[in-house]
C-alpha cells in the first residue's frame, strides 16, 4: 500500500496542470480536490512581435518552464517565423522544460546542475561572461529574477507571452472547500499562494492552510509562504511533481 493511500490532496495549479498531477496521485491511492487558482491567456502579438522578429540578435534564450516553451512556439507560428532557422543557444530550468524544448525540435545547450533559476545564474556560461544578449520569454508577472541577478553584466530582455488570470471562486465553492478535511496542499509558485489567499477571506484562508501540511516547489515559494506566517512541511528543490510527491512520501514515512 502506498504511503499516500487515502490522503486528500488539494491542487492549486491551472485546471490542465491539476489534471496531470491528479492522475499521478490517484495512481497511488490518494484522493484529490482540484482548486485551480488561475488560468492562462495568450497575449497579443504586438506585445512580443519586435523581439521574435529579431531573434538572431540574441545569444541565448532562457526558458523557465514547459509552458513558456509552448507559448513561445505558438508565438513563432503565429508570426510565421521559420523555427528551422533558429540558431540561438538555449538554457532551460529543469529537465521537463528541456524535454519540451527538444520535443519542439530545438537543441538544449544548458540545464543547470541545480535545476532552478538560482542554479542557472551560477553556471559559468553566464557568471563568467559579459555583454551577452539574453531573451527570456515567459509570463506577464514573471518575477524579474534574471534581470536582477544578471542585468549588470548582460543585456537581458524579457517578453510577456501570456498572463495568469485569477479565478474567483463562488461563495458556495469557498464554503464547501473550507469544510473539507485536507492532509496536503501543493503550491508551485508564490503567485499561486497569493491567488489562493486573495480568492477568499484572508483570515479564513490562512486558518485553512494552517490545518494542513503544505508542500511546495522551490525555496522562493517556501519563503513566501513563511512570510504569511505559515509552516512549510516539504520543499522540492527541483521543479518536478515527481520529486515533490517523492519528498511527501518520505515525510509520511518518517512520521
Amino acid at each position: 500500500m502506498s504511503l499516500l493511500t487515502n490522503k486528500t490532496f488539494l491542487l492549486t495549479r491551472a485546471e490542465e496542470d491539476n489534471e496531470k498531477v491528479s492522475n499521478f496521485l490517484k495512481e497511488q491511492g490518494a484522493a484529490v480536490i482540484s482548486w485551480p487558482v488561475f488560468s492562462y491567456k495568450e497575449l497579443s502579438v504586438k506585445d512580443y512581435e519586435e523581439q521574435i522578429s529579431n531573434l538572431d540578435c540574441f545569444d541565448w534564450l532562457i526558458f523557465t518552464s514547459p509552458r513558456s516553451v509552448a507559448f513561445f512556439v505558438q508565438a513563432c507560428e503565429k508570426m510565421a517565423y521559420d523555427i528551422e532557422s533558429f540558431s540561438n543557444r538555449i538554457a532551460c530550468v529543469g529537465e521537463k522544460t528541456a524535454a519540451e524544448v527538444k520535443k519542439n525540435g530545438f537543441p538544449v545547450d544548458l540545464v543547470p546542475k541545480t535545476k532552478t533559476s538560482e542554479g542557472l545564474v551560477e553556471e559559468k556560461e553566464f557568471k563568467e561572461s559579459k555583454n551577452l544578449k539574453i531573451l527570456i520569454p515567459g509570463a506577464e508577472d514573471a518575477r524579474g529574477f534574471f534581470e536582477k541577478e544578471l542585468g549588470i553584466q548582460h543585456n537581458i530582455v524579457s517578453i510577456s507571452l501570456y498572463r495568469k488570470e485569477i479565478r474567483q471562486p463562488s461563495n458556495d465553492d469557498v464554503k464547501n472547500l473550507l469544510q473539507e478535511s485536507i492532509e496536503w496542499i501543493l503550491f508551485y509558485s508564490p503567485s499561486a499562494v497569493r491567488c489562493f489567499i486573495d480568492g477568499m477571506d484572508k483570515n479564513k484562508a490562512l486558518a485553512f492552510l494552517k490545518k494542513a501540511q503544505i508542500a511546495v516547489i522551490g525555496p522562493v515559494t517556501a519563503e513566501f509562504i513563511k512570510e504569511q506566517g505559515l509552516t512549510v512541511d516539504v520543499i522540492a528543490e527541483e521543479p518536478s511533481t515527481e520529486k515533490l510527491i517523492e519528498r511527501i512520501s518520505t515525510f509520511e514515512r518518517s512520521r
